[in-house]
Formats: C-alpha cells, structure tokens, sequence
C-alpha cells in the first residue's frame, strides 16, 4: 500500500466516525483485537449496512474509503498486505 498502517488506522477511525463507533473501533485498533483484516471486514459490513454511497461525500470519507477498499483488494491478492 501507498500508506502507513498508521495512516490507514486513522481511515478506519474516520469511516467509524461517520457511522458513530468511532470509541468501539478505537480500542480494537488500540488492543489489536481481533485483528485488522477482521475489523476491515467490521467496519465494510457496517458500511453496507447504512448503505454507504462514495459519490455523495466528503473528499476526506471518500480517501479513507478507497484505502479501505485497497487494503481489501490487496490482501485478496496477495494475502497479506506491505504497509509503506
């Protein structure tokens, strides 16, 4: 990826921010509980769920967004993924 795992921790928390779990994701990133692929998985459901539309936001929802989505595709691919 094209970012840090602390920049792409930071995504998660402002895609949580937007759907209200931003304390709840904040502790499993800082507890590394259950695991950052599963909590991708976590937050992209919850996301799903609200129906979340990229067109219709923020140009900062809409980055984090995308590095979630690289992320996933990523580790589709390869099965881990290369944090710079």
């Amino acid at each position: 990826m094209i970012i840090t795992k602390e920049q792409f921790e930071q995504d998660i928390l402002t895609l949580a921010k937007f759907i209200g779990q931003e304390k709840t994701y904040n502790v499993f990133i800082e507890t590394h509980v259950p695991g950052l692929p599963r909590i991708v998985e976590m937050i992209a459901y919850e996301l799903f769920l609200i129906q979340f539309d990229y067109r219709y936001c923020s140009e900062e929802l809409y980055d984090s967004y995308r590095n979630l989505l690289d992320y996933s595709i990523e580790l589709r691919n390869n099965g881990f993924v290369n944090f710079k």
